[in-house]
């Protein structure tokens, strides 16, 4: 991830055309993304991302969680619901 654009938790990301905030950066490679993120807010989802070099993908095989069940998401639900404070 090191010629990652800087994201941090809170950070909204697009993933192909899907709005997402960032919950957690992974600085080791033990895991299999780079970051989680959260997405879908009809029912707000886990799922794992990493930098191809050009642009965020998500982590494949891909593997989610709902919300209620990845702790690190709970503080992001809201932002997620709430929707990108930059769109109308």
């Amino acid at each position: 991830m090191n010629d990652a654009p800087k994201v941090k938790p809170g950070d909204w990301i697009v993933i192909g055309t899907v709005d997402c905030v960032v919950i957690e950066l992974h600085a080791d490679k033990a895991t299999p993304s780079d970051i989680d993120v959260i997405c879908n807010p009809e029912r707000p989802a886990v799922y794992g991302a990493n930098w191809t070099g050009e642009h965020w993908m998500f982590a494949h095989p891909m593997r989610g969680d709902y919300a209620e069940h990845h702790p690190a998401a709970d503080a992001y639900v809201k932002w997620l619901t709430a929707g990108r404070p930059d769109k109308v």
